[in-house]
């Protein structure tokens, strides 16, 4: 795989986006391995525990509008029918793809527009005090969908309609982001992983099945 990482080490998965020169857009290339990392969380009974984060400074700042205008998600002719459907709609997240393991989402800079799903769909999602938390659908032309219904699940509907509404003006804070029950926790930008490691060694500690 060119654009996630993913590493098994003592039960546990680490799935890393790793296309840091576009800030972990996410492409048609990273949906479909980003598909197959979870897949094997799945199905590998010796994965007990998964880690989401991405590369460099951010954790993903959405879905790259370079391809969505180009048509790198889907057939030029038929992208803008097309483009939420099967490029962002079916962005694989751990709901999505049934897995009934946990899941921990390590949010080491911006999160932004469909890949804020990742992190609302974590059982539990920390933050470096660098991460940063955006929907800038509005911005851009679109319609704020998904991302804010899955959101509202966690965090006050006043809290996700200002983030919509708003769009790129509208950037949430770490600190903020645990205020708000976005996030369990905040932690330093260099303890990050190590934190996301040691919630997973605590996880593998209780009954696997329970």
């Amino acid at each position: 795989m060119d654009t996630v990482v993913f590493d098994v080490a003592e039960r546990v998965a680490t799935i890393t986006l790793n296309r840091p020169e576009r800030l972990n857009a996410m492409n048609q290339q990273m949906r479909d391995e980003l598909r197959a990392c979870w897949q094997r969380v799945k199905d590998d009974p010796d994965v007990w525990v998964a880690i989401v984060t991405g590369a460099g400074r951010a954790f993903s700042s959405g879905a790259d509008v370079e391809a969505l205008a180009t048509g790198g998600f889907v057939k030029p002719d038929r992208w803008r029918e097309l483009a939420m459907h099967e490029g962002v709609a079916l962005l694989p997240t751990p709901r999505r793809m049934r897995v009934q393991k946990p899941v921990i989402a390590a949010v080491n800079g911006v999160a932004a527009g469909v890949t804020l799903d990742l992190v609302t769909e974590a059982d539990i999602p920390i933050a470096s005090e660098r991460a940063e938390f955006v929907d800038p659908h509005v911005s851009l032309g679109y319609v704020s969908s998904h991302e804010m219904v899955n959101m509202a699940r966690r965090v006050p509907v006043a809290v996700c309609l200002r983030m919509a509404l708003l769009g790129k003006h509208e950037r949430m804070s770490a600190r903020r982001a645990y205020e708000v029950g976005l996030v369990t926790e905040v932690v330093p930008h260099e303890s990050l992983m190590d934190r996301a490691r040691e919630l997973a060694a605590l996880l593998l500690k209780n009954a696997p099945l329970a």
